[in-house]
């Protein structure tokens, strides 16, 4: 898992990085800038370089790119390069995403407590251990602390697990993974990524497919941790049964 960081400056070249078969690119570009930052890829060991992105004056992005199985080559080299620079200061991200990746499921039926807004069940005096949410309630919140990550690991994706009774009426559900980081004022705390709400009208699984998260790039520092919130409504004759949430990351490589 390699990956460069580099703020621009001038017209130039940052180091690049090789991704093996199978594996994935995240890029990401912040800053106050006037000029344009490419993407470059170079399929010949760095002899000759194309574009894959390019980003012009003050634009933010960030995203994954495939590289088509890498044109059946054992490894593509990435870098980002300043082609046009007039001031400002782009900042620049490149970062490997192996192929090989791992899953934690996180039970949110044991780990799981109710957020600043009432309506789910949790701990209930049961025979089963789901986190669930009864008909009728309007932006119930319920936070599912991620933990067990070490610092390195690169988080990659998450979904939830669970199911949707409706018996005709609309209920919806969100998900956001948040992260709080340690400092001397105060914990901060800020948003990683958001997925597309998943609303039905009628009994539905819960899965990565349809509430999901993907194309993260999140990499574990230290004096940071994680946690999800699930947002449900629900209208007359629907339910929430919460399984948990699946995260998919990366394990950082070992100390050398």
């Amino acid at each position: 898992m390699s990956k460069q960081t580099k703020t621009f400056s001038a017209v130039g070249s940052d180091d690049s990085i090789s991704v093996a078969h199978g594996g994935k690119v995240y890029y990401s570009v912040t800053g106050t800038y006037a000029g344009t930052v490419k993407l470059e890829q170079s399929f010949d060991k760095g002899a000759s370089w194309s574009t894959a992105v390019a980003v012009i004056a003050d634009t933010v992005a960030s995203g994954t790119i495939d590289p088509v199985n890498h044109r059946n080559r054992d490894r593509v080299l990435y870098r980002w390069t300043s082609s046009v620079y007039t001031s400002g200061s782009p900042a620049t991200t490149v970062l490997e995403i192996p192929a090989q990746q791992q899953t934690k499921v996180f039970n949110a039926g044991v780990l799981s407590k109710v957020g600043g807004a009432a309506g789910f069940v949790v701990g209930a005096a049961s025979n089963i251990c789901l986190a669930t949410c009864p008909a009728s309630q309007t932006a119930a919140k319920l936070v599912i602390p991620l933990s067990g990550f070490k610092t390195g690991d690169l988080i990659t994706s998450a979904g939830l697990i669970g199911q949707i009774e409706s018996g005709g009426n609309a209920a919806t559900v969100d998900l956001e993974i948040r992260k709080h980081t340690a400092a001397a004022a105060d914990v901060a705390d800020a948003s990683v990524a958001t997925a597309t709400q998943l609303s039905v009208t009628a009994d539905t699984i819960m899965s990565a497919s349809n509430i999901g998260i993907s194309n993260l790039a999140e990499e574990v520092t230290a004096d940071v941790t994680y946690y999800a919130i699930v947002t449900v409504t629900t209208a007359a004759s629907t339910d929430i049964a919460l399984q948990g949430i699946s995260v998919g990351y990366v394990s950082a490589p070992p100390a050398s």
